[in-house]
């Protein structure tokens, strides 16, 4: 019988505790656990500026869900430059455990997808051949229909949908 490898849900959010992002991801990870699916819920970067009662540590089991900051920090800075800085370590950390000779990765689950934030890991998924799953409820154009009605909000769209070409 073949080994079971773990899975990566890769999102952005406050974990353990924190907006209905964290609950919708520790159902969705507690579920693949109950199914004998390892996975690690690994956040590219924290939705609150302020701490969430329960997101003090940046790793850690709740549940039987494991969790894990890439970024190092349970909490959003709120300077431009540190914003930027917070999202590329998250990124860069999520490449990071894709690389080979890391961890093995038997799949890559997005919720929420965005080119900026989910790019560079889904690539490096997809040259590895780590198998990319997508919760379709959180692709905009799958999940309204359409797009904004104004012109940046359109420009801003134009992002998710090379996204959405991007994923396999």
């Amino acid at each position: 019988m073949a080994e079971i490898k773990e899975g990566l849900l890769l999102a952005v959010g406050d974990f353990p505790e924190g907006s209905a992002t964290a609950s919708r991801l520790r159902m969705i990870a507690k579920a693949l656990v109950q199914g004998g699916l390892p996975v690690t819920v690994a956040l590219l970067h924290a939705d609150s500026k302020k701490h969430v009662s329960a997101n003090t540590e940046v790793e850690g089991c709740v549940d039987g869900v494991r969790y894990l900051y890439l970024n190092k920090r349970t909490v959003r800075p709120t300077g431009l430059f540190q914003v930027v800085e917070d999202t590329a370590r998250g990124i860069i950390g999520a490449v990071r455990l894709l690389l080979p000779g890391r961890k093995e990765i038997g799949f890559l689950l997005l919720y929420t997808p965005t080119l900026v934030k989910h790019g560079l890991p889904v690539l490096a998924a997809i040259v590895r051949q780590i198998p990319v799953i997508v919760e379709i409820c959180e692709i905009r154009s799958k999940a309204t229909g359409g797009s904004r009605r104004r012109n940046f909000g359109k420009y801003l769209d134009s992002f998710d949908l090379i996204m959405e070409w991007l994923i396999p």
